[in-house]
């Protein structure tokens, strides 16, 4: 290095140093001396802008980014060189980030022909500035605004219409992640919408395969080219494919989008997997690239270019552009060399000072979301990237624009036309449609409750108003008979049936006593075997593949038609062992075995890893050749897989002891299965002679199980086993297609400790295979994340505690107890804060085989009629070769039999049954991902002993709904009034109408009875008395000068008459109505039949 290249890299680290940390973003250097070593070596940026030295960055990027175990040596590797060189080309605004953990450290120039490129570079910008006498390029020096953002309120909307920065890992498929943000953002400004939806990159990751030549104009330019891009000339045929990973354009992205009348749909519909295939099904990506209008979010119509086709207005292609940015954000593309990707905030210079000798230099688009000005740096252009959020300034990056082609913003300057949102844009209800009963909404239903209250009420009023006023009508008749008739002997009384029943109250019934528990357990968790902790790999699509179970062939023929899978044990001879590589061609071990540490990015060189390996491999070759010495074959074939390179070599018996066990298992398999298919063949239960319900053979006729998980190294299977059970018992409930659960939510959330009993009502008298086992037993567990814990305690934990279940999308894996996920979401996850994202809740959970015995005392057959209803969670014993199993029918280890409760350890999902013709087998759904068995399902053979375990612990979850334990109501929370939800008030609505209805008519009935028992009182003083006495009842009394009087006793006998109708309506007094009622008869006994002196009162009978 030049003295000259010493002192600017000095300069350079003295102003770094002098930069407050907490400007600078997680990697940016802060400090490098000029002679480093062990003792001063440089400086960086860690969390919060905390100087630390460079192991501690190193380490603190590899945990952020969850790295896995296996892949730690080779990432450190990779970012400890390029560490190393960006040391040398120090720079305050350059860093690492997480894409170095992958990408090659190779560059295309030496730190020291970079530093002399860049130095040379400023050197001419200086020159160009003093030259002008400005810092200016035009991109603000016109106009009134001196700085635009659409991504934050500086623009004409007010607000940002950028959604979060994506990020496309290390798939080139920047041209996807383009196409989504400008045609999102150009929806926002086209609806005058709030916010923006995010789209989907991966939908034209996978649709997107146009090959097009298009036709650029440049009128800024010349055909002579311009200041540094001598190949620019007015008139451009550009040729280009879109071709997944491999690149493309976002202008062709458009043009298929277009012109297929694609409907975009969200990136939470269809995220993004680092792949060019998407994460879905073939059929899925069919429907995703020609989805309807009424499931899309967003459509675009065509696109155009921007700059370049009319220079009226101006020839400066930076005032073009931004005039056009001013409208909306802008496609664009620009050269990703130099330090781009290292770009770590600051002010970002175009490498070689904007010079691109050739126009391949253009390899990477970006979206051009505003500009602005500095005082010392000039004009520059604020850009979104698609490296994530840990890039550059959170995401985006400030270029220093100048009076060339902008490091190449000039060149590809394209907007997506006619964007419009769909209707996925909106925000459901309930997140789960419109909450209706028979054809209203909850707000219909209120109105309807509110109207029958009202006209119930109305009505209540108008009838109790008018039987009053025909009771106070018979009320003065009554008076006035009683007074002049005066021949009543007995006081008229009404006489009312009085009916008292006792009240009918709920019992209790009495504590059932506590039975004794013939045996009490100690504490266990399913999956201790498998707890060996790794960090979640959030990169791991790009990194590394599924690694397929290897497995020894038995009869290959069985199997000709599909390949053999990575890692299978396929023949040996004397010599040598022949295994699967990737592709399922036949090489020897070391070849195979090489290929496995690749893939999983660990070095190749003698390492432990290494030595794991080839320890699992020479005891399967030599399981191989104690079996072919027997001339016996297994059942199913066996193989390594990932998980070898993690777990030691040990085993519990030898390979000669292994299949001398297995072996004499066989025979005594063999002798025993006839009796058992003979008994089976003959039940009389009414089950299916075959059951999947991951297939279309079950009574729905289609699948309802979602797509096999993976827990790899934590001994999470209780948590995997819990989350399959749940959904597809929401499938079953609701009949409705599955949506995967997350286990993580039970990992972080579940630590119940508890004690459970279980009857074994079959295991009367002991159990073959099994003398622990007893016919009721006290189970104890406790559920400890990676450690272990048992599935009928998560069950508990969602049950009693009211969570919503989250689904994998909004809770993935991360094989830790501490999630990545926010605290907000995991707050929600565990303390049941209701969230719109929840996908299902349970409540409560059961044993289905073994409290009874009333259809049949085989476990195997209870086992088949309880599977008729749902999948059932169980627990298998995973020791023998279960890790390595590939495929075929597996027999139990050791003949199924259990020395010990204790050999139980695997929790896994019972799917279905069947049978080959030879042997009957239980169909079961693992969590070791789609390479394990049989694309993740495992054939096990049935038995009469507990069925390798699955007997033990068959439990299934109850009340399983789709949606929040909380539903809320129109997605922003629970609707209440005075206190009440709709459903309340609807409750409430018809109780009261039913109430004053049966009110009503109790009035009426009581009113007309009354009628009628006057009119029968009066009917009888007429036959008694005769007309004549009616006939002076009938003439009016007339007071002449005096007061004429009614006599004591005359009054006195009103006055008990009126008395004893009133009492005689006591009993009825059981309502608020009647004892209003009662209230007015009693007023009678205040009543006089004659007003004062000079007052004519007339009663006539025919007012009756």
């Amino acid at each position: 290095m030049t003295r000259f290249q010493t002192a600017i890299l000095t300069l350079t680290a003295a102003a770094a140093g002098a930069t407050p940390t907490t400007d600078r973003s997680l990697g940016a250097i802060v400090d490098c001396p000029t002679a480093r070593s062990a003792n001063s070596p440089c400086l960086w940026a860690g969390e919060d802008g905390h100087v630390v030295d460079s192991h501690t960055l190193r380490e603190l990027l590899l945990d952020k980014n969850y790295v896995a175990h296996s892949d730690r040596e080779a990432y450190r590797r990779n970012l400890q060189t390029h560490m190393e060189k960006l040391g040398h080309e120090f720079s305050y605004h350059m860093g690492v980030n997480e894409r170095h953990l992958t990408s090659s450290p190779d560059r295309e120039l030496t730190p020291e022909q970079f530093v002399d490129q860049e130095v040379f570079s400023s050197y001419s910008r200086r020159l160009e500035a003093e030259a002008n006498s400005t810092n200016s390029s035009a991109v603000s020096s016109s106009g009134s605004s001196k700085y635009w953002n659409w991504c934050d309120s500086d623009n004409s909307m007010g607000h940002s219409v950028c959604s979060p920065v994506k990020s496309q890992k290390s798939c080139g498929s920047c041209w996807s992640f383009v196409a989504a943000d400008a045609i999102e953002t150009a929806v926002v400004i086209a609806e005058n919408a709030s916010a923006a939806v995010s789209l989907s990159p991966q939908q034209f990751l996978t649709c997107s395969t146009l090959q097009t030549t298009q036709t650029f104009e440049y009128c800024w330019a010349s055909d002579s080219g311009v200041d540094g891009a001598s190949w620019m000339q007015t008139k451009i045929k550009w040729e280009s494919q879109n071709n997944g990973c491999n690149g493309g354009m976002t202008h062709g992205a458009f043009m298929d989008a277009a012109q297929n009348g694609w409907g975009l749909v969200t990136e939470l519909t269809m995220p993004y997997d680092d792949s060019n295939s998407g994460s879905s099904s073939s059929t899925n990506m069919s429907s995703v690239c020609s989805v309807s209008a009424d499931k899309a979010a967003a459509s675009i119509t065509g696109w155009e270019q921007v700059v370049g086709t009319d220079c009226t207005a101006s020839n400066n292609c930076a005032t073009l552009l931004r005039t056009a940015l001013e409208k909306q954000p802008i496609a664009v593309a620009i050269t990703s060399n130099g330090g781009f990707g290292e770009y770590a905030g600051g002010f970002y210079n175009c490498p070689n000072n904007g010079v691109m000798a050739s126009k391949n230099d253009l390899n990477h688009a970006l979206l051009l979301v505003g500009y602005g000005t500095d005082s010392s740096i000039g004009d520059y252009w604020i850009l979104k990237n698609s490296y994530g959020s840990s890039w550059g300034a959170s995401g985006f990056i400030k270029l220093v624009a100048d009076s060339k082609i902008n490091c190449g913003l000039n060149v590809f300057p394209v907007i997506p036309t006619g964007a419009k949102a769909g209707a996925q844009a909106k925000t459901s209800v309930d997140s789960g449609g419109d909450k209706v009963f028979v054809g209203l909404s909850p707000t219909g239903w209120i109105a309807v409750a509110a109207a029958t209250t009202i006209f119930t009420v109305v009505a209540t009023a108008v009838g109790v108003g008018v039987s009053q006023r025909k009771l106070k009508v018979l009320r003065k008749q009554n008076s006035a008979i009683l007074y002049a008739g005066g021949a009543i002997k007995q006081p008229f009384r009404t006489r009312l049936q009085h009916h008292n029943s006792a009240s009918v109250c709920l019992q209790r019934p009495p504590p059932a006593p506590a039975q004794s528990a013939s045996a009490l357990v100690p504490p266990r968790q399913l999956g201790v075997s498998g707890a060996i902790g790794r960090q979640v790999r959030n990169m791991a699509t790009s990194l590394r593949k599924l690694l397929a179970l290897a497995t020894l062939v038995a009869p290959a023929a069985t199997q000709a038609h599909d390949p053999a899978s990575f890692g299978t044990l396929l023949r040996c001879d004397d010599a040598r062992c022949l295994w699967a590589d990737r592709d399922g061609a036949a090489v020897p071990s070391d070849v195979m075995v090489t290929q496995f540490l690749q893939d999983e990015g660990i070095d190749t060189a003698p390492s432990e890893f290494r030595r794991r390996m080839e320890a699992h491999v020479d005891y399967l070759e030599q399981v191989h050749r104690h079996a072919a010495e027997r001339d016996w074959a297994f059942s199913y074939a066996m193989g390594v897989n990932a998980r070898h390179l993690y777990h030691d070599g040990n085993r519990k018996l030898s390979p000669f002891d292994f299949v001398q066990q297995e072996h004499q298992a066989a025979l005594r398999q063999q002798q025993r299965r006839l009796s058992e298919q003979r008994r089976l063949a003959n039940s009389t239960l009414g089950y299916r002679e075959t059951l999947d319900w991951c297939s279309t053979d079950n009574s729905h006729n289609q699948s309802i199980c979602t797509d096999v998980k993976s827990q790899n190294q934590c001994g999470s299977c209780w948590a995997f086993a819990a989350a399959d059970s749940i959904e597809t018992a929401v499938a079953v409930n609701g009949g409705t297609s599955p949506q995967s659960l997350s286990p993580q939510q039970f990992l972080e959330c579940s630590s119940r400790e508890m004690t459970a009993t279980f009857d074994y009502c079959w295991a009367e008298g002991g159990v073959e295979g099994s003398s622990w086992l007893q016919s009721k037993m006290i189970w104890g567990s406790k559920n400890n994340g990676c450690n272990g814990g048992m599935t009928h305690a998560a069950f508990a934990d969602a049950a009693q505690l009211h969570w919503s279940l989250l689904s994998q999308l909004d809770l993935p894996y991360n094989e830790e107890d501490t999630s990545q996920a926010s605290a907000a979401t995991l707050e929600a996850a565990c303390d049941n804060s209701t969230t719109d994202t929840a996908a299902a809740s349970i409540s409560g959970w059961e044993q289905v085989v073994g409290t009874s015995c009333e259809n049949s005392s085989d476990s195997t057959e209870l086992l088949k009629l309880a599977l008729q209803q749902q999948p059932i969670s169980v627990a298998i014993n995973s020791g023998g070769s279960f890790e390595e199993y590939k495929g075929g029918i597996y027999s139990c280890p050791n003949d199924g039999d259990f020395a010990s409760s204790a050999d139980i350890d695997h929790a896994i999902v019972l799917v279905g049954y069947g049978s080959n013709g030879t042997t009957d087998y239980w169909i079961l759904k693992n969590s070791y991902g789609s390479s394990w068995g049989e694309k993740g399902f495992l054939r096990l053979a049935m038995d009469s002993k507990i069925n390798c375990g699955l007997s033990v612990f068959p439990v299934i979850p109850t009340g399983a709904l789709a949606g929040a334990a909380h539903t809320v109501v129109d997605g922003g929370g629970a609707v209440e009034f005075v206190g009440m939800s709709p459903d309340s008030w609807i409750v409430l609505g018809i109780a009261v109408a039913v109430v004053t209805l049966f009110l009503t008519v109790i009035g009426v009935i009581y009113a007309s009875r009354q009628r009628n028992a006057f009119k029968e009182m009066l009917g009888k003083m007429e036959r008694e008395n005769g007309d004549h006495d009616f006939e002076e009842l009938q003439r009016p009394a007339v007071v002449a000068s005096g007061e004429m009087m009614p006599s004591p006793e005359q009054q006195d006998a009103g006055d008990d008459d009126a008395q004893h109708i009133s009492r005689s309506l006591r009993p009825c007094a059981k309502t608020s109505l009647l004892r209003t009622i009662l209230f007015l008869l009693r007023a009678v006994n205040m009543m006089k039949p004659f007003g004062g002196a000079k007052r004519h009162v007339k009663w006539h009978y025919e007012t009756l």
